[in-house]
């Protein structure tokens, strides 16, 4: 239930925040997934760390999946450490995702090149949390 209204409040954020001539949105309409060579930015890798998420959660085999599979990614505050969380799931439903799966090894190869790169800051703020959910939340399928 929680999660339902951080999805609304993040809707409601996102819709102020272009009506405002914030950046939020701009920063992600660049991204095409079957086009994706690298990332540009640290926006665009917390959006696809938070597609990567939901890809491998949906993975579970639980008849009764909910957002409370997100809760370990919730309270993160450190950029290594959810990166170490995904890696996780991967290792949980790595069994479930076929070796032809080019555009999850494509996604998941930018963002461990972007991670590697040093650009990334140590601390995860609000505004990429943001951008997580904005890509754990997003309609579009890998």
């Amino acid at each position: 239930k929680s999660l339902k209204l951080i999805e609304i409040a993040f809707e409601s954020y996102k819709s102020l925040n272009k009506i405002f001539g914030g950046d939020f949105v701009e920063n992600l309409e660049n991204i095409e997934l079957e086009n994706l060579e690298k990332i540009e930015n640290n926006y665009q890798y917390y959006y696809l760390i938070g597609k990567l998420t939901r890809y491998l959660l949906e993975q579970s085999k639980t008849s009764d999946k909910t957002h409370a599979l997100v809760e370990p990614f919730i309270n993160v505050n450190n950029s290594k450490v959810l990166l170490e969380r995904v890696f996780e799931l991967f290792n949980k439903y790595k069994h479930a995702i076929d070796f032809k799966d080019e555009k999850f090894d494509k996604i998941f190869s930018v963002v461990l090149n972007y991670f590697n790169s040093g650009k990334l800051p140590e601390q995860v703020s609000k505004s990429d949390k943001f951008y997580f959910f904005e890509g754990y939340f997003s309609g579009r399928k890998l």
